[in-house]
């Protein structure tokens, strides 16, 4: 048996960036690397020699409780939507990072047949990028294309200060996977095929 630590790690769950305005790469300098603020993968390297912590960004799914399940259900009840337009980021479906995932170990397995295993931090999310506000247009675009019966008439674009949370989201969570592809030659799909996907799936 082969024991091997696996992280999944939400960026938006405080990884910030020195520049607001490039994609983030591993080499950048940041603080976001727990998520909610508990799994550290210093820790989790201390604990076992075999490891493969992937940073994703904004992670949805056709049910459950997140963005997608959230602006349909809102859809449905107002006409009125305001969604922040200035945080920038890579929709990632969550089906897609599991058969990802599922990829990338068994390649890292192979790999480790002729030299070391490559344990290490990969960033893995969708091709592409968009903000909150654009990301809100589509999914509401493909709802109205299955014949989902929506309430909401107009969308406005607000800033992240018009929105306060509890927890500080980044303005950048666009990840540079150059590792992941060249390590693995894993290439995700547009952001907007993983929505098409996940809507078709999900009705």
């Amino acid at each position: 048996a082969v024991n091997i630590d696996i992280q999944l790690l939400d960026c938006n769950n405080g990884l910030t960036s020195t520049n607001d305005n490039l994609t983030i790469t591993l080499s950048s300098g940041n603080s976001g690397t727990t998520i909610n603020g508990s799994s550290s993968p210093v820790s989790i390297q201390a604990q076992n020699g075999k490891y493969l912590i992937f940073r994703t960004s904004w992670v949805y799914d056709g049910q459950g409780k997140n963005f997608l399940t959230a602006i349909l259900r809102l859809a449905r009840e107002r006409e009125v939507l305001n969604i922040v337009s200035d945080q920038w980021g890579a929709p990632s479906y969550a089906l897609h990072l599991a058969q990802a995932t599922l990829t990338v170990l068994e390649r890292a397995l192979e790999l480790a047949k002729v030299k070391n295993f490559p344990s290490g931090i990969y960033h893995l999310c969708h091709h592409g990028v968009t903000n909150w506000y654009e990301f809100a247009q589509e999914i509401i675009h493909l709802a109205r294309k299955r014949g989902d019966s929506l309430c909401v008439k107009q969308m406005e674009s607000i800033t992240t200060e018009a929105y306060p949370t509890a927890a500080k989201r980044p303005l950048n969570s666009r990840l540079d996977m150059t590792r992941i592809k060249t390590t693995f030659d894993i290439l995700m799909p547009h952001w907007q095929e993983g929505l098409i996907e996940c809507m078709g799936n999900h009705r």
